[in-house]
């Protein structure tokens, strides 16, 4: 099962902006058995790379990404990943669908005072959490853009476009308001995120200011995070 790349090319960007670490070759086999001895329904066939982090948001809890297919093995596939959860006493699935972190955060609520950690979050919550598209993506330079038809006109539209998070509020109850700029099915939106105390997040505004982009996706297809390549003629 394991056969770790000295220096695994990972094919799409981590969910968070801190820091990532490679464990050594007995972390990771440790890490994976733990992760398939917990039968998370994750079909783990070979494991090429493994990274860790322990997020602003999750301090008890580790994020476990698998390299599990290389870059380039299919048509409009650039290569996958898996995500697990290691928290106190759980291990999950990170499958792209929005029960998995609700029932992470009924266990371990996230801590999200902290402004970095709040935009931490967010990115976290956009990439795992997906719609028929792909990640709700908070992007802010175009290195944190997917696969993209490079042109004049679209480097003019993400200049123009992208700009960093900005905190606009919060309340008694918790509830934390954040702008920023989202990717989602070729769309660039503004858009003003509310999060709760609790970690669920609900888009009270969405200005959609560039759309049918020549861009691709990431997204989390059958538990796999993969990258779809923008489409053939998109523009």
């Amino acid at each position: 099962m394991l056969d770790l790349d000295p220096a695994p090319d990972w094919p799409l960007p981590p969910v968070t902006q801190e820091p990532w670490t490679t464990p050594g070759p007995a972390k990771a086999a440790t890490l994976v058995a733990e992760i398939v001895a917990a039968g998370t329904n994750a079909i783990v066939r070979a494991v090429h790379g493994v990274r860790v982090q322990r997020p602003l948001f999750y301090p008890e809890t580790m994020l476990v990404e698998l390299l599990t297919r290389r870059p380039a093995t299919e048509a409009g596939f650039d290569g996958g990943t898996m995500l697990f959860a290691l928290g106190p006493g759980y291990i999950a699935l990170l499958d792209g669908t929005s029960p998995v972190v609700h029932a992470i955060n009924g266990e371990t609520p996230p801590i999200l005072d902290d402004v970095r950690a709040l935009e931490a979050y967010l990115r976290f919550f956009g990439h795992v959490v997906c719609g028929e598209a792909g990640a709700f993506q908070i992007v802010a330079t175009p290195d944190d853009l997917p696969p993209f038809v490079a042109s004049p006109v679209v480097d003019k539209i993400i200049a123009a476009t992208l700009s960093e998070p900005v905190l606009l509020a919060r309340d008694g109850a918790g509830n934390q308001d954040m702008a920023a700029t989202l990717l989602y099915s070729a769309t660039l939106f503004d858009v003003v995120l509310r999060v709760s105390a609790a970690g669920t997040v609900d888009m009270i505004e969405d200005d959609p200011v560039a759309t049918d982009l020549p861009m691709g996706a990431f997204h989390i297809i059958d538990g796999t995070r993969r990258v779809l390549l923008p489409r053939p003629g998109a523009h």
